[in-house]
Formats: C-alpha cells, structure tokens, sequence
C-alpha cells in the first residue's frame, strides 16, 4: 500500500479546485527557464501575460498602453510595510485602477477593472502547487498551493500529513508565517490563508493570529458539514467555488486601522451566509408588495456582529434593487416586552448561530458559572429581591435623578454596598483571582469586577488595595486594579481619584486590552459592558443586579478567544442563575444550558482526569517528590517519565490526559478542590513537559516546558530545590529563568 504522505493532501486539493473549474499546474511547469515559463524570474509572483490577457478581456475598451500602466501600479511597492500594501492592492481589487489616457483629443479617465465580477467566464482561474519562490538574500520558499486569478496570487494553502504527529495545523501557521518574513512578495496580494493537516483545516488572512484561524463549516449556508468529514474539502467547496470567492473578495474583506496597527477581517462562514439570505430577504422584503418585515439574524456574543452589519450594509446598498437605501443605525438588542418581542416586530429568523455553534467553531470560548454565595455566607433572599419591572438605572440616572431613585435602588445600593460586606467581598475577589491566575493557560489573563453603584466601585476599590495595597498605583502607567467610571467635580473626595478623562479612559481600554499590561483587574458600573473586546478577559466578577439583554452583554465579556483560555467563569455574588436563564428565553431556546455552565460539571472533570493520570502512575510513589528528601526529589521527574513510557501507549495516552487535565484545572483552578491537587497537577504537567522534550525534535517543546515549570512552582516548592529538579529533567538555565521572584522566595 502507498505510503500516506503530504503529496496525497495536495492532490485531492488540487482535484477539488479542478471541479470548481481552476486549472491546475506544477511550479516546474512555467518556473523561469523552461519552455512554458510564465516567470522570468523565481521573486515574479504575478502572472504577468495572465494578467494582461485578463485585463483586456475584462477591460475592452480600455487600450493596451493604459492597461500596462495599470499593471505597473500594481507591482510597484507604495510602502515599506507588507500590511499596508496588501491595503492598497485590496483596493485596487475592489475598486479598479485609476488610469488616464489620450483618445480623440481628449483626455480620458477610467478605471481598470482587475476582476469581472459579473462575469465569471471573463476572468482567469489557475492553481498551482510547489510554486518555489526565491528572494535576493533569503531562503527560497515552495509554498504547497497557491490559487491565482488572472495571474494574481490571492491564496496561499499550506498543508500537513494528518498521519505525522509532528506535522500539525500550529505548524502550518507557522509555516506561512516563515513565508512571510522570507518572501514577502508574495503577500501583497494575497486575500486568504489556509492551513490544513488533512484532516482539520483553517482560515484566516494576512494579519490573523492563530487563535483566530477559523473552519468553515458549509458550502452552501443551509447544511452544516458533519463531522468526520474533511474540512479542507468544505473549505475548499465553501470558499473557492468561483462565485463565492468573488463574492467574498468583492464584500467581506474589511481593513480596521488602529494607529500603527493595520489587522485585516474576512467573514466567517457565519457571518457571510447569514449577510448573503438577509440581502435576499431585504430585497423581497421591501419591495412594493412586500410586507416590509426582514427577519432576524440571531448571532451569539463574540460572533462578530458589528461586522456583519458592516458587510451587510456594504453589500446591500450596492444592490440595484434598492436603489441607494439610507441606513447611520443597527442594534444587536432584542426587544422583551409584554406585548411585543423581536420576532413580531422584524420578522422571522433568517439566520442562527447559537453558542453551541459558535463553540464548536471555535469563535468563542464555553462560559462557567460559580456562585459564591455560601463562600460569604450570604443569602440571596436577604437581599435580592428585585421587582420584574425594575428597569436598572444608567450612570446618568445615578447622577441625576437620585430622588427617583430612594424607593427601591437606594435601599438595595445600601444593603449590597454595606461596609462589612464590601470587606467580605474584597477578600474573596483578591484570593479567587489570584488561584484562577495560578494556572498557566490564565496566566496572562484579565478580570473584571461588575458594581451595583460608583459608590460601590470605590468602596470596593479601597477595600482591595487595603489587602493587596501592591495593586495600588500612583499613575495610570501602573498598577493591577482600576476603577472605570464616569463622574464630575461635584462627586465625593473618594470617587475623585477615579474620574478621568475621555482620552484617559481611552488610554487605559488600550492597556487593558494588551494581555502583557500589569492591569489586569478592573471594576465597572456600566462602563466596559457592551462593545468592549478584551480577549485575554477570562473572569466576571458580578455584584450588580443585572438581567435581559444587560445581562447576556456582561457576561459575553469573557467569551472571546485567547491563546489557550479554556473559557470564561462568571463569578456570582449576588444570586443572578434565574436571570441568567431567563435573559437566555429572549435570545434561543437553542442556547438553554449552553451559557452559565455549573463550574461543578468542570469539577467532576477535572476529578475525572486526575484518577485517569493518577491511575498511570499506578506502582510508582511520585509523593517522595513532595515529601521527599532533596536527593529523592531530584531523581523523582527521569524515574517517573521512565515509568509513563513503560506502559503501553503510555506516551500518547499520557500527554492526552495530562492536556484534558490541565484544561479542566484552568476552569476551576480558583476553587477548594482544584487548589488542593494543584501541585500534583504541577507534577503531571513537568513530566509532561519533559517527556515531550525527550521524545520530540529538540527546541519544539518550550512552550509546555515553560507553562508547566510555571505551575508546578506555585507556591508548590523551595527554591534551593527548583534547579537541581528540574535540571535532572533535562531543562536548562534559560527554561528555568521564567520563575517569577515571589515564588522563588
């Protein structure tokens, strides 16, 4: 039998691109100095002849000489930086190339079309695989396959052999990211990445980060493909067909500019579906005998919403059948009232992505709910009893209109912002944040800390720094703990110190949003709830009486994605499960028991793997590594890994549950039972670390080494002791430098 390997990948790729109608080369078959060559050169990445055929085709009326001129726009580099000139060229892909010319005594100005994207036929479909590229003073590069239209370059696939464990989907990403420090050239014109090990298989663009590589999981938006099947042929079938992908690049590619930062956004398959049905239905919708109502497109939180309003809108008023429509506003928020709901007013769902999906998918992250009531030993029936038609008040009404406010938010202000209670709450805040950090995948992570009143904020602020009076700063350049509010010179002296400027709020979003900033908690009245995007937030503290639309907007704050976040936790103080579920009837029934999952189901989990790993271990005594004496300690970690890779499959069996283990121990790592196991959960993970050291190309396995030495010494062992242990494993010096100073003391 045929050996299975990465050729066999690039074939079927190849097979499916001929079924969409592509045809497809070798790079040896128009590389320079052959006799089909189509390059004169190995850093010549466009087509040349392709393109100019192509644009003649497509551009008629336009002569030769001013297609030539467009043609050197597009090869002539605008700037240093390969972002900004991927911009420039997406432009000009979209819009055409201005060029002037001299016909009849006059001077013509027109614009050079480098897609039909009417008609399919007109334009030039070629795929190629090895195209070896090769520039002045670096490394040559082959990508696997690049797809060209009209002789431009606009995707790059890099594949993987599903069947060598080291040849995985990570190491095709970062395959493309070789590619793009070694031959830039290439990447100009490039729309669309992809990554695959045959049996997985991503998408993303040229700025795209690894964590948001996404699948692409239907050809046709209705019928979600199932698993087991390939998702590089979905992707494939999804994306390149020749009418989607003109559709994709002529609509949903969007640049969003930050400063210095250029991050360019392509749809998911969710968000490109669901715009293409609510222009379908738009259309009929309003036209003279329609009903005037469009439907509904029910996105989960976190699914990129503002984006698919910003591809709608493109699409739609380019649409003849509406005839330039005026649009400014949207709204993601469902209407919950008695005598009328969303459905009622807009129409039926067009479209639902629901949490499980979006999951599944990867776009975000699964959402945990704690309580911490009996922690405190509060009662929620001492305190939260909030009237159904209580409507919560905004930072303006707190300001404003205190008189309206005595009734009922006063007393329940007083009662949840009482002095001994903040003090409970304070403690609890400090020591839960700090054992949910001890885990490596949270590391980096963010907190934020939801208050009920400005008041609160500061009180609870104060209580905190009274603790942990190191998170405290004098600055906003420093400092863990923050508090975001609005206010005026008119407030108390204790609520002053917190009152800043727009652009100074603005400034400590940013610092927020960066996972390396000390500020790594923040507490909020209303400030940070919605359109807010931290992805490194993974905890919500909430001590607010929040429900409905407010509520689900909260705690959507921590289901973004971030490197290895294994979700986020909602932590309860005030008895908000009911309002949970209730917020979730406005949005799915779908999403029932999707959102707010109990942190006791992580629990079993993780008590679940800890007796699968401890079972491994099952004839070999590891306690001597906590108890033992300094010389048994350090023979303890080669003993052990000795033994894992004794048992049968121990290698591959052992690294799984070790995985699921620390998956499970990040969800729960701030909780009585996860605190208890954590330094055998540190042990687990060094071997770990070492073992795939030991069994793998040299240099590939820093990453775990460095996350498990970081949990393993939390507060777990002595430092005269650190070095020689985990030096017996093989580690060197420069592993071992991580070790932040207050463990090591």
């Amino acid at each position: 039998m045929e050996k299975f390997t990465e050729s066999i990948i690039e074939q079927a790729t190849l097979d499916w691109l001929s079924e969409l109608g592509y045809t497809t080369l070798n790079g040896t078959e128009i590389a320079p100095d052959t006799p089909q060559t189509e390059r004169q050169e190995y850093n010549d990445v466009i087509l040349i002849n392709r393109l100019q055929n192509a644009l003649q085709t497509i551009n008629p009326h336009i002569p030769i000489e001013a297609i030539q001129d467009a043609i050197k726009k597009i090869t002539r580099t605008e700037t240093p930086i390969l972002e900004e000139n991927n911009r420039y060229f997406h432009k000009y892909l979209t819009d055409g190339i201005d060029v002037e010319y001299q016909q009849h005594g006059q001077t013509q100005y027109k614009k050079v079309q480098l897609i039909d994207f009417h008609k399919i036929d007109n334009n030039d479909w070629l795929v190629v695989n090895q195209f070896r590229v090769k520039e002045t003073g670096k490394n040559p590069r082959i990508p696997d396959v690049v797809i060209f239209i009209n002789g431009l370059p606009i995707a790059v696939i890099e594949l993987k052999n599903p069947t060598d464990e080291n040849a995985t989907l990570h190491g095709a990403f970062n395959q493309l990211q070789t590619y793009k420090n070694d031959i830039p050239c290439l990447f100009p014109y490039n729309e669309i990445l992809v990554i695959s090990d045959g049996t997985y298989a991503r998408v993303g663009t040229l700025t795209t980060d690894w964590e948001r590589f996404m699948p692409w999981r239907s050809v046709d938006g209705e019928n979600i493909a199932p698993k087991g099947k390939a998702e590089l042929e979905t992707i494939i079938k999804g994306i390149f067909n020749q009418k989607t992908i003109l559709d994709i690049l002529q609509y949903f590619i969007v640049f969003e500019v930050n400063e210095e930062t250029i991050i360019k956004k392509m749809a998911g398959y969710h968000q490109y579906h669901a715009v293409n049905k609510a222009i379908t239905s738009t259309i009929t919708a309003t036209r003279t005998d329609g009903d005037k109502k469009v439907g509904v497109v029910w996105h989960t939180q976190g699914s990129g919403k503002s984006l698919t309003m910003t591809f709608y809108s493109g699409k739609l008023i380019q649409q003849p059948e509406m005839e330039n429509p005026t649009f400014v506003g949207f709204t993601g928020t469902p209407i919950s009232q008695k005598d009328r709901n969303t459905i009622e007013t807009f129409g039926n769902y067009i479209d639902i992505y629901d949490i499980q999906r979006a999951v599944e998918d990867e776009a975000t992250v699964k959402i945990y709910y704690e309580t911490r009531l009996a922690k405190l030993d509060l009662v929620p029936s001492e305190f939260l009893k909030i009237d159904p038609e209580f409507e919560e008040v905004t930072e303006a009404e707190e300001l404003t209109s205190k008189e309206k406010l005595k009734s009922k938010w006063a007393r329940l202000e007083a009662l949840v912002g009482a002095e001994q209670r903040i003090d409970q709450i304070a403690k609890d805040i400090v020591e839960h944040f700090e054992n949910r950090t001890a885990a490596p995948e949270l590391r980096d992570g963010k907190g934020m800390i939801v208050c009920m009143s400005r008041r609160i904020c500061a009180d609870l602020y104060s209580a905190i720094i009274q603790l942990k009076p190191e998170w405290d700063s004098e600055n906003d350049n420093q400092g863990v703990l923050k508090v975001i509010m609005t206010g005026s010179a008119a407030d108390d002296l204790k609520m002053r110190p917190h009152i800043r400027s727009k652009k100074a709020r603005k400034d400590l979003a940013k610092r927020f949003k960066k996972a390396d900033d000390t500020f790594k908690l923040v507490i909020v009245r209303d400030m940070w709830l919605t359109g807010f995007d931290a992805p490194s937030l993974h905890t919500l503290y909430v001590d607010k009486p929040m429900q409905g639309h407010n509520l689900m907007q909260a705690i959507a704050r921590v289901n973004r994605v971030f490197k290895d976040k294994p979700g986020g936790l909602i932590v309860d103080y005030l008895g908000i499960a009911e309002q949970l579920k209730e917020a979730l009837k406005d949005y799915t029934e779908k999403d029932r028991g999707e959102t707010g999952i109990d942190t006791s189901i992580a629990l079993a989990v993780l008590q679940e793997k800890h007796e699968i790993v401890k079972a491994m271990y099952h004839g070999f005594d590891y306690q001597k590594f906590f108890t033992g004496k300094p010389t048994e300690r350090v023979s303890i970690i080669p003993a052990a890994l000795n033994h894992i890779l004794g048992i049968e499959d121990g290698k591959q069996r052992y690294i799984k549950a070790v995985v699921e283990l620390s998956q499970a121990f990040a969800l729960v790592s701030s909780t009585d039972e996860a605190i208890k196991i954590r330094d055998e959960v540190g042990f687990f993970q060094a071997i770990k670390a070492a073992m795939v050291k030991h069994t793998i190309v040299d240099g590939k396995s820093s990453e775990n080494i460095d996350a498990a030495v970081r949990q393993i010494v939390s507060k777990a062992i002595a430092s005269n002791q650190v070095i020689d242990i985990f030096a017996s494993a093989g580690l060197k010096k420069s592993n071992i430098a991580i070790l932040d100073d207050e463990f090591l003391e």
